[in-house]
């Protein structure tokens, strides 16, 4: 089954775009992402995303994410990707349905899935599980959330290899 993220590897990524093809981060004035090719779990390039404050507050199109469509009810679906983070602080990946017509979040529903990213030296492969019981087809926003104590800062976390099957 192919992956369903496009450009999941991050190996896409023009040089001076604020993020790799396929993924966002709108107007985040909390972290920065850069292109990194010293630090990867698979191919020539990662995503490294350094926060100088908290964005756990901020819209979901701010935060880094990428939208996923056509997600079928009855399926059940796996989200894997892998991170260093070397911060002392946990991040959470939230996978949230959105209203592809409008691509407003469902905000009266509480996210698919919540995965949280726990500090660790190396890369190590994080992942949940969910599905959907809508009778349509909807959308799918993945997005990268830090909701840490304003001092620990910054914070710095590699991402790579973001997978999405059923």
């Amino acid at each position: 089954m192919p992956n369903l993220i496009e450009n999941g590897g991050v190996e896409e990524w023009i040089d001076g775009e604020a993020a790799p093809k396929g993924f966002g981060q709108e107007s985040n004035q909390y972290s920065k992402l850069m292109k990194e090719s010293s630090t990867i779990a698979e191919g020539k390039f990662a995503m490294r995303q350094v926060w100088s404050a908290n964005d756990g507050l901020d819209s979901f199109w701010n935060q880094l994410h990428t939208v996923v469509n056509d997600i079928r009810p009855g399926r059940q679906y796996k989200l894997s990707f892998k991170a260093v983070n070397r911060s002392k602080n946990t991040l959470v990946v939230l996978v949230s349905a959105i209203n592809s017509a409008t691509e407003k979040t469902l905000a009266q529903r509480p996210p698919l899935a919540r995965i949280l990213v726990a500090p660790c030296d190396k890369f190590q492969e994080f992942s949940g599980v969910f599905s959907v019981t809508d009778a349509e087809p909807l959308s799918i926003i993945i997005n990268v959330c830090c909701q840490t104590p304003d001092t620990d800062f910054p914070m710095e976390i590699v991402w790579d290899d973001w997978q999405l099957h059923y």
